[in-house]
C-alpha cells in the first residue's frame, strides 16, 4: 500500500479515490439543483461532497484542486436550465472539460 501511495503521489484514479467528485454552486440560489446532482451521484454509488462554504468560486475550486478531488462539478442558472454540470478535471488546470448531462455522467 506504501508503495501504491508514494507512486501516485496521492493523485488517485478516480474508481479508488476516496475524494472522486465535488459539487459547487456558483451562487446560494443554486444549492437546491447541487443538492439533486448530488443525490443522483450517490444513488449511483459515485464519493461526492457538496462545497457551500461561502469562499469565492475559483478559490473553492483551486482548493479542492489541492485536496485531491478527481472532479470538480460547478452548476449554475445556465447548468441548472439545461440539466447539466459544469466538469473541471483535477489534472487539467484551469480548462473545463464541458458540460454534461446529469443521465450521462454513468
Amino acid at each position: 500500500m506504501a508503495i501504491l501511495i508514494e507512486h501516485l503521489a496521492g493523485k488517485w484514479p478516480f474508481f479508488i479515490s476516496p475524494r472522486q467528485i465535488l459539487i459547487c454552486p456558483v451562487a446560494e440560489i443554486y444549492q437546491p439543483y447541487c443538492e439533486k446532482v448530488y443525490k443522483y451521484l450517490h444513488q449511483l454509488g459515485y464519493h461526492c461532497e457538496l462545497d457551500l462554504s461561502q469562499k469565492q468560486l475559483p478559490n473553492r475550486i483551486r482548493l479542492a484542486k489541492l485536496a485531491q478531488w478527481n472532479y470538480i462539478l460547478v452548476a449554475g442558472e445556465k447548468e441548472e436550465a439545461s440539466g447539466t454540470v459544469d466538469v473541471n478535471p483535477r489534472d487539467q488546470g484551469d480548462k473545463l472539460k464541458g458540460q454534461l448531462r446529469l443521465d450521462h455522467l454513468h
